[in-house]
């Protein structure tokens, strides 16, 4: 998916090449924050377990975004 964000966001929402660039480093950095977090939550809670509760708030994100 990121090899698509950078230009999108350069070509079409006409973001520069430096606020492009900040935003995929904070994305890379959440995707890291959540894979740990994600991670610790599933060795405590389990896998099954964590993965409905993350469908469940991705779904609840869409709806609240349309």
């Amino acid at each position: 998916m990121n090899t698509y964000v950078s230009p999108y966001l350069v070509q079409v929402l006409h973001y520069s090449i430096s606020e492009t660039g900040l935003l995929m480093l904070v994305l890379g950095l959440i995707g890291v924050l959540g894979a740990r977090l994600g991670g610790h939550a599933a060795d405590k809670w389990g896998t099954k377990r964590i993965i409905l509760v993350a469908f469940s708030k991705q779904k609840q994100a869409q709806i609240v975004s349309g």
